[in-house]
């Protein structure tokens, strides 16, 4: 076996791999992995401090949101993703995505927040794609060559 055609099948491996992965991805966060969505309400900003690399101190906003499941059920989550400034304010609405066997494990924010990984792993399978079907087009040239 050539050597572009053992690279071909390791990457092509690989991009298959990373297809599925953004498949899964795109399937839960679409909702089709079981989940509900309902209107959620920031109820108030936590804030922490953080020291920066010169000694001095900024102050990070974590917002908190409420929202009620469709049994009823009241729930309040703290994001864990903090931002300067903040990115939202006390009151704001917004839509979340829960999991009704476990209310508390939800996901919510803009567009980053929530495809950020899955637009990674995309890019990583279009690269993977794009070096597999280079690696077939010299193997074939390969092949010719007398």
């Amino acid at each position: 076996m050539s050597t572009f055609r053992l690279a071909f099948w390791i990457v092509f491996g690989m991009a298959v791999a990373f297809v599925a992965v953004v498949a899964v991805a795109v399937w839960l966060q679409l909702g089709k992995g079981g989940s509900e969505q309902a209107i959620a309400t920031v109820v108030r900003l936590e804030t922490s401090r953080l020291r920066s690399g010169n000694g001095s101190y900024r102050t990070t906003y974590c917002p908190v949101i409420a929202f009620t499941t469709r049994r009823g059920e009241q729930v309040e989550i703290a994001s864990q993703t903090c931002t300067t400034p903040s990115a939202y304010e006390v009151g704001e609405t917004l839509s979340v995505d829960y999991d009704p066997a476990d209310p508390h494990n939800a996901a919510f924010g803009g567009f980053f927040t929530r495809w950020l990984i899955t637009l990674v792993f995309g890019i990583f399978a279009a690269i993977f794609i794009g070096l597999s079907v280079l690696f077939h087009v010299l193997a074939q040239r390969g092949r010719r060559v007398p």
